[in-house]
């Protein structure tokens, strides 16, 4: 994005403001009234309540410790936002992604994909299954080159013209860490993460989309919390959300005989509903996250 492309900030007026206010309110009024969600979803009602009904337009930050599974919960909100999702992987490949929802969607137990026992017919099916749930999600794979906003920004706009109409969209980045060490050249790490932040920040706001970006926790921070992004404070000052996905106890981090971990994702900072935390648990074997009672 050039310099002459970048927006521009504005003198705005009250009176300005009532056209807008007044359809906000009435969007927010009918699709209460319908049923529906104004954004994409998590999937996972009580969180979602505590987002104010959905992921608002903007920047969303997802960071925590290493194996609490904040990747498996970034592809499990892709699958399940109800809407048109393009998820950036900077990581681990797409057939690993793939995979992966295959698990959680037809609960079958990732080793089998890998251990030789599963048959190919089998495994066609099973994604073949999957594929007809989540109809409107696609991956850039940013993993091997890197993927350029220009590039991210024409992605999101094909993913959108093939959601049948719906104008949500959720744009998930995967790390955001590993997605501006991709192309940020010389650029000192603090330096190029401010520069990813704002390229995000700027797509949002011209797609009118929630951002996910996942981002590696700073290994001097012990508890997590609002400023526990590695690098960066703009991850803090940027994001309408800080989500802060960690360990219920930080003494039983394996899971139980049945697979389950259970975590606690933290609020850290909301800006379209109430701080606080959720209780959830997440199935290793399944790569699935529930709710806790």
């Amino acid at each position: 994005m050039s310099e002459n492309d970048q927006p521009k900030a504005n003198l705005v007026y009250l009176h300005s403001l009532l056209d807008t206010l007044e359809a906000d309110v009435k969007a927010r009024h009918e699709a209460k009234e319908a049923g529906k969600a104004l954004g994409p979803t998590t999937g996972l009602p009580k969180i979602d309540a505590t987002l104010g009904g959905s992921l608002a337009s903007g920047l969303h930050i997802l960071h925590g410790q290493a194996g609490t599974g904040k990747s498996a919960l970034a592809l499990q909100i892709a699958a399940s936002c109800g809407c048109p999702c393009l998820f950036l992987t900077a990581e681990m490949s797409t057939l690993e992604c793939f995979r992966r929802i295959v698990c959680r969607t037809t609960r079958t137990f990732a080793s089998h994909f890998k251990s030789g026992e599963m048959h190919p017919s089998k495994a066609r099916e099973l994604a073949t299954r999957t594929i007809k749930t989540v109809p409107y999600l696609a991956f850039v794979d940013a993993s091997t080159a890197p993927a350029n906003m220009p590039d991210v920004m024409r992605f999101a706009q094909d993913v959108r013209k093939h959601g049948d109409g719906n104008q949500h969209l959720l744009i998930v980045v995967d790390s955001v860490h590993s997605w501006v060490r991709g192309w940020a050249g010389n650029l000192e790490e603090y330096e190029a993460l401010n520069e990813g932040l704002k390229l995000l920040r700027q797509l949002s706001q011209t797609l009118d989309a929630a951002v996910l970006g996942i981002a590696e926790r700073n290994r001097a921070s012990k508890t997590g919390g609002l400023s526990a992004s590695a690098g960066s404070r703009m991850f803090e000052y940027s994001a309408e959300t800080v989500l802060d996905l960690d360990y219920k106890n930080d003494e039983r981090k394996e899971a139980d005989a049945t697979g389950d971990k259970q975590l606690k994702l933290t609020f850290s900072k909301n800006r379209h509903g109430k701080t606080g935390y959720a209780h959830i648990t997440f199935n290793v074997d399944f790569q699935s996250f529930t709710e806790a009672n």
